[in-house]
């Protein structure tokens, strides 16, 4: 790895220069003093990726090491609090989120003129103080009356965040998922949270391909059906999803041909015997080339934004802070994704640089020994620490965040049908 190379993408966004300008156009600062741009940044990132973090003072007193200050609580609250860091905080988490991307996974060639891209879309709820309940309403009023619902779309081969909106959880999710006029040439999964007929007769009009799991309640018009062994299912004519629910079997998945509005999609479906109900998905990838146990196996790939939710909460810092204040909150979450984002960005250096894969989830609770000592170099000014702390992450990420058995995922798990890794070698997935 080009450790340079490296610490150029990290100045792209973080340079002291540009960050103490920045701060200076939105507000942030107007006399440099004790806090500008640069330090309350790099502090914020440092602290949003530090397992040690449990309270707003903890921010504070990792400013003040980092920065050699002695800033109290107050002050250093009230520099929190100010809505021109959020605007800050903000626009660098868009830049990074464009500087700070890199490719992970690719598609074979055989499915390029399918589709180029895949995202995935869904929500996580932070709970909040509850005096923010006026600010961010919860669903839940009794257990979380105050709350806020994260809606992200991920790019999967990126696997990168490629766009975050923050509202109330009380909101309804449906107006966050990505236009679809966005989705041509991509392919879109979510739940069955998501699921909105019209939505999907957009994307298949822009010649986007879709993946969504449906409620037990659809009832779209059924014109043929067939078991997972290739018996046909009986029909009557003109019939509906509900009329023929007792005929659907129950030992095996199937797929039907279903109608709503004019438009004909594939619906596959099981039968979940612990909840005793039946599951279904709808999609309008061609069965010619994707049969309902690839669709299956596809569908799974969703899961990896459940795993970006556990390592953005368990390991980044996304969690419940004691503020009453909303705009500390959103501060917060931005730190949290950049920080995110920049471990994300390091691990594939590293995965280049070594030739092997890492766990992002291991990669982002793997800061022990240079995480801390990374931002004290760039607080410092010294390339030669930065590049030396660079180095040291290299060594620890490659000897203790690898995936822990490539075989097994090639058959079981995220590469066992459609994406594989990009700059490695296939071999080490036979």
């Amino acid at each position: 790895m080009n450790n340079n190379i490296l610490r150029k993408q990290l100045k792209s966004v973080i340079s002291e220069t540009r960050l103490k300008k920045l701060g200076r156009e939105l507000g942030f600062t107007k006399r440099e003093r004790d806090v500008n741009g640069f330090n309350m940044v790099n502090a914020l990132i440092e602290s949003a990726g530090d397992s040690k973090i449990e309270s707003l003072a903890d921010i504070g007193r990792q400013f003040n090491a980092l920065t050699d200050n002695s800033l109290e609580a107050k002050p250093f609250h009230n520099q929190l609090r100010k809505e021109s860091l959020e605007k800050l905080m903000h626009q660098l988490t868009g830049q990074a989120l464009t500087k700070w991307c890199k490719q992970y996974y690719q598609l074979p060639e055989e499915y390029l003129s399918y589709f180029d891209s895949i995202y995935l879309h869904d929500g996580s709820t932070l709970s909040l103080h509850p005096d923010l309940q006026d600010t961010f309403p919860g669903r839940f009023t009794k257990t979380s009356p105050a709350a806020i619902e994260l809606h992200v779309t991920m790019d999967l081969l990126n696997h990168s965040i490629d766009s975050v909106t923050i509202d109330a959880d009380k909101e309804g999710e449906r107006q966050y998922l990505p236009k679809a006029t966005t989705l041509g040439k991509a392919l879109l999964l979510t739940d069955a949270g998501y699921f909105e007929k019209d939505y999907l007769d957009e994307i298949k009009a822009n010649d986007g391909y879709f993946i969504c799991s449906a409620g037990v309640n659809i009832n779209p018009k059924v014109l043929s059906g067939f078991r997972c062994d290739g018996q046909k299912i009986k029909l009557k004519e003109e019939t509906c999803l509900k009329n023929i629910k007792c005929n659907l079997p129950t030992d095996q998945s199937f797929e039907l041909s279903v109608q709503w509005n004019e438009n004909v999609y594939r619906l596959i479906g099981f039968y979940n015997h612990e909840k005793k109900k039946f599951s279904f998905i709808v999609t309008n990838l061609p069965a010619s080339t994707f049969n309902q146990t690839e669709v299956g196996k596809i569908y799974r790939l969703r899961w990896q934004i459940e795993l970006l939710f556990k390592e953005w909460k368990s390991h980044n810092n996304l969690k419940k802070f004691n503020t009453k204040n909303a705009t500390i909150i959103y501060t917060l979450v931005w730190s949290s994704l950049l920080a995110l984002i920049l471990k994300r960005l390091l691990a594939g250096y590293v995965e280049k640089q070594h030739n092997i894969l890492l766990s992002p989830l291991t990669v982002a609770k793997t800061t022990q020994g240079w995480w801390y000592e990374l931002f004290r170099a760039i607080m410092d000014k010294s390339q030669r620490r930065i590049l030396k702390m660079l180095d040291k992450c290299s060594t620890i990420l490659s000897n203790n965040a690898k995936v822990a058995n490539l075989k097994r995922d090639k058959k079981t798990g995220k590469f066992q049908f459609l994406i594989e890794p990009i700059n490695y070698n296939p071999a080490a997935l036979c």
